[in-house]
C-alpha cells in the first residue's frame, strides 16, 4: 500500500491540478473510495501479452505519458513501442532514489555482500549507512529477488524523468547530490509531499470515540503510535511498548484495526506529529537512519540482546521532539506556486512530450 496509494493521489493531483485524464493499472485492492471508477480486467496468459498489439491504444485514447512504479518497469518496453516518454514515480523520497541509483555502481565495484562490509556505506550527499539497515532485497546477491530488484533498477536511467514524493525544503541537498552527479541521471522531480487525501472507510460515526477525545486534547500533546502498513509486535513487545508509554508519562493513542492495511490517518502531516523510528521490516531500517541522523527529527530506540525494546528504552525516547519547522516547508511545499507543483508543471509541460 505504501507504493499504491501515494500513486493514486499522484494520479488525482495530476487530475486536479493539471486536466489530466488519468488510468491505474494495479492489482485489485479493497477499499477504492467511492468516487473513484474502477473496471475489473479478465486475465490474460502471459503468451497472450507477448502477442498483443499496444499501439492498437493510440486509436481511442490520446496517451500523453506513461507514469509508472519503478518496480514494474517492464512498461518500458510498451512506451518505447509507442514512442511516448516514460516517467518513474518514486512514492518514498529521494534517499532511496539515491540508493538506487548508486546500487548501479555498487553492484559492479563490491566484492562481497553488503552485509559482509566492515564499514557502512557512502550515500551520494555523505549520509553514511551501514549495511545492515538497507533495504532486504539487496541484503543477498544470491537470491532470485536481489536479481529481479537489480534488474529493475538498471532500467531507471532509461526513464524521460524521474518523480518522487519529497520536496525541495526536505531533501534539497538529496536531489542536488543527484543531478550535480558525474553519472548523468534523468531529470528529478520533487512533487511532493503527496499524503492520502480521503479513506476508503466509514469512520463518521467514531463509534470508539477517539476522535471526540483528541478534539479536546491540547495540539501537539499527543503520541500516535502506528507501525505501518504491515507491522506487526510479539505479545512480549506489545507488553513492553504498552508499559513503557504508561511510564513516559505522554498521552498517546493506539488504535489497532482488523484490517492490517490501514494508513495513517489524514492530517498526521498537519499536525507536525513528532516520530520515533521503530524498525520492523521493508524500507523502515534506512527511513530510521535518515529521519534521526540526517534529518534529527526522529529518536530511534535501541533493542537489548533479545531484540526487544524495553519498557526503559520506550519511556526514554517518548519526548516531544520539534517537527513544526517541517510542517511549515511540506504545506508551502505544496501551495498553488509552491515547488512541488512547479515541478510537476515542469515534468508535464508541453515540450516534454
Amino acid at each position: 500500500m505504501d507504493h499504491l496509494i501515494p500513486l493514486i493521489e499522484f494520479a488525482k493531483l495530476l487530475a486536479l491540478h493539471h486536466g489530466f485524464g488519468v488510468k491505474c493499472i494495479f492489482p485489485t485492492i479493497g477499499g477504492l473510495p467511492t468516487n473513484i471508477d474502477h473496471i475489473f480486467l479478465p486475465p490474460v496468459s502471459p503468451k497472450g501479452l507477448k502477442e498483443a498489439q499496444p499501439g492498437s491504444l493510440l486509436e481511442t485514447t490520446r496517451l500523453v505519458a506513461p507514469v509508472f512504479d519503478p518496480f514494474v518497469s517492464d512498461v518500458l518496453e510498451v512506451a518505447k513501442e509507442l514512442q511516448l516518454s516514460p516517467y518513474f514515480f518514486i512514492p518514498t523520497n529521494a534517499m532511496l532514489l539515491s540508493l538506487l541509483l548508486h546500487l548501479l555502481t555498487l553492484d559492479e565495484t563490491i566484492p562481497c555482500e553488503y552485509r559482509d562490509l566492515p564499514k557502512p556505506l557512502k550515500l551520494l550527499w555523505c549520509i553514511h549507512i551501514h549495511s545492515r539497515d538497507l533495504i532486504n532485497p539487496v541484503q543477498d546477491w544470491k537470491s532470485k529477488l536481489y536479481k529481479i530488484f537489480i534488474r529493475h533498477v538498471k532500467r531507471l536511467p532509461l526513464a524521460k524523468g524521474i518523480m518522487v514524493n519529497t520536496f525541495i525544503n526536505l531533501e534539497g541537498r538529496v536531489i542536488k547530490a543527484l543531478e550535480e552527479n558525474e553519472v548523468r541521471y534523468p531529470p528529478i522531480y520533487p512533487v511532493g509531499p503527496i499524503i492520502q487525501s480521503g479513506s476508503g472507510t466509514d469512520d463518521e460515526d467514531d463509534e470508539s470515540g477517539c476522535l471526540r477525545w483528541l478534539d479536546n486534547q491540547p495540539g501537539g500533546a499527543i503520541l500516535f503510535v502506528s507501525f505501518g502498513s504491515g507491522g506487526t509486535l510479539s505479545y512480549d513487545q506489545i507488553n513492553e511498548l504498552a508499559l513503557g508509554l504508561e511510564s513516559s508519562g505522554q498521552k498517546f493513542l493506539w488504535r489497532s484495526h482488523d484490517d492490517p492495511l490501514t494508513f495513517l490517518p489524514q492530517g498526521i502531516m498537519i499536525n507536525g506529529t513528532s516520530l520515533i523510528a521503530w524498525l520492523l521490516y521493508a524500507k523502515q531500517r534506512m527511513n530510521a537512519v535518515y529521519l534521526a541522523e540526517d534529518l534529527k527529527v526522529a529518536l530511534r530506540p535501541k533493542a537489548n540482546e533479545k531484540g526487544l525494546v524495553d519498557r526503559e528504552e520506550i519511556a526514554k525516547v517518548v519526548v516531544r521532539k520539534r517537527m513544526k519547522e517541517l510542517r511549515i516547508v511540506a504545506e508551502k511545499a505544496k501551495s498553488a506556486d509552491g515547488s512541488s507543483k512547479l515541478a510537476s508543471k515542469l515534468a508535464f509541460k508541453p515540450r516534454s512530450f
